[in-house]
């Protein structure tokens, strides 16, 4: 799995939305704890700042 697909999985699952169905998730549910939501969102700010390690990194350009 890559960065970003991961990335889009715990931001779905912050919003409450199971990614695997689409389904919003019922009040009662984990996901939708207070801790749980903070700590989902923390990771995606976390995962959106850091450089990724699966990105291209620029290149030079080649000396001539």
């Amino acid at each position: 799995m890559n960065e970003a697909r991961a990335l889009s999985i715990v931001s779905t699952l912050a919003n409450g939305v199971n990614p695997a169905t689409g389904e919003i998730f019922p009040a009662d549910s984990p996901y939708q704890s207070a801790d749980v939501v903070r700590a989902l969102f923390l990771v995606v700010r976390l995962m959106e700042t850091r450089p990724s390690r699966n990105r291209e990194r620029p290149t030079a350009p080649p000396i001539p």
